[in-house]
């Protein structure tokens, strides 16, 4: 497992979350003259009222996910280098650690 991948999709999917919510907005502020037919105007409304509550429950799965991944990433991080230092011997030999290491 690579705690750095892990923190780059996050990353990615936080973009995502963001690129979601503006997308929604940008459609909430087109006109006529961005759409170019009132038809499309009303198609889009209408396509932006029903895919809202989508794009919310989309956007807060991935915000949880994204937030699990980066805990991943962080727990990994810590017993990573916990077990480095569990596994790297004491340098002074007269410490108590090294003494008492099975490694020292």
């Amino acid at each position: 497992m690579d705690a750095e991948e892990l923190n780059g999709l996050a990353t990615k999917l936080g973009d995502c979350t963001s690129e979601m919510r503006a997308a929604g907005y940008r459609l909430e502020q087109a006109s006529v003259e961005d759409m170019g037919h009132e038809a499309v105007e009303f198609a889009c409304g209408s396509f932006r009222h029903s895919w809202e509550y989508g794009i919310k429950q989309l956007s807060e799965l991935t915000d949880s996910i994204r937030g699990g991944l980066q805990a991943t990433a962080q727990a990994y991080s810590q017993t990573d280098f916990a077990v480095q230092k569990a596994m790297t011997p004491a340098t002074a030999s007269n410490s108590p650690a090294a003494e008492s290491s099975p490694f020292g």
